[in-house]
């Protein structure tokens, strides 16, 4: 019985970190954006989806990126329709951030690492070639427009995320979803 009163905590505390990080995905990708281009934007999603790795893993980062994508796009959705592309490009976001962080010791190096990865598979690869079918423009002219912006933000979101978890790591708020407990 006591096991299953374990389970059960924990399971409600994973949905109610999720719920939050989902909220927090929608809030910082479709009301608290900058928009550098109609197919590049600024955002801080990218802390609720590694926020989501770290605490989760890559299965449940997936389904809460997908969950922020889809609600998000109810929201707001910012005149576009929805695509199951982009929407399989979010969870591929989460998927990443889970593989990268979850576990191990969460230096700036490995944010680096984490961030880069998910922008260039992600925000550079797949978004680019998505987006020119929406702009009608070649893949390799988004790419390039998105890519010295991309290069700016990487290593500041790293240096942010990394900020980040030093100080939600000295709450401790998060013992029992990570290793230390």
């Amino acid at each position: 019985m006591n096991s299953n009163k374990k389970l059960i905590r924990y399971t409600t505390r994973v949905l109610v970190f999720s719920a939050l990080l989902i909220a927090l995905d929608i809030i910082f990708t479709r009301f608290l954006r900058y928009e550098v281009y109609p197919y590049e934007r600024l955002s801080l999603q990218f802390v609720s989806h590694a926020m989501s790795g770290i605490l989760f893993g890559p299965i449940i980062a997936a389904i809460n990126c997908i969950a922020g994508d889809l609600l998000g796009m109810v929201a707001n959705s910012g005149g576009l329709s929805l695509n199951p592309l982009i929407t399989g490009v979010a969870a591929m976001r989460g998927l990443l951030y889970g593989l990268l962080l979850k576990g191990g010791s969460k230096s700036f190096w490995r944010f680096l690492l984490a961030i880069g990865v998910v922008t260039v598979v992600c925000d550079l690869a797949a978004n680019s070639f998505i987006m020119s079918g929406f702009f009608n423009i070649p893949a390799h002219t988004v790419f390039l427009t998105k890519l010295p912006v991309r290069l700016i933000a990487t290593p500041l979101y790293a240096l942010l995320m990394f900020a980040l978890w030093q100080q939600l790591d000295k709450t401790r708020v998060f013992d029992g979803l990570t290793k230390r407990k």
